[in-house]
């Protein structure tokens, strides 16, 4: 759920209320996505695009040389869903999730 009105923000932080440690957030053309891994706190640093009508896209690739590359995508939803999509080449398998209920505030001018 997009809390402020600000549909197009610079800056955007998401957080799932029922896990504190699941969040998505967004600085210009930078983002962070970060998780638990097994109570293990983990984080990746994204790059973004533009950001509207309330949907904001971000990726992250990596590569594995002779196994390939992986490309992982994150897009949240004006509704506050995290969509992440993406092939992870070291497991050789692709995989799409949605996870609804993240509360995100927009900063910025």
């Amino acid at each position: 759920m997009l809390v402020n009105s600000a549909a197009v923000a610079l800056e955007m932080t998401c957080t799932h209320p029922d896990r504190p440690n699941h969040t998505f957030s967004i600085t210009g053309d930078q983002g962070v996505f970060t998780w638990d891994d097994h109570d293990i706190e983990r984080s990746w640093k994204l790059k973004c695009n533009d950001q509207r009508n309330g949907i904001s896209a971000c990726h992250r690739s990596e590569s594995f040389g002779e196994r390939g590359a992986s490309v992982m995508i994150f897009v949240m939803l004006a509704d506050g869903s995290l969509v992440e999509s993406g092939y992870w080449a070291l497991l050789d398998v692709s995989r799409v999730s949605v996870t609804r209920g993240f509360v995100c505030k927009a900063h910025g001018k």
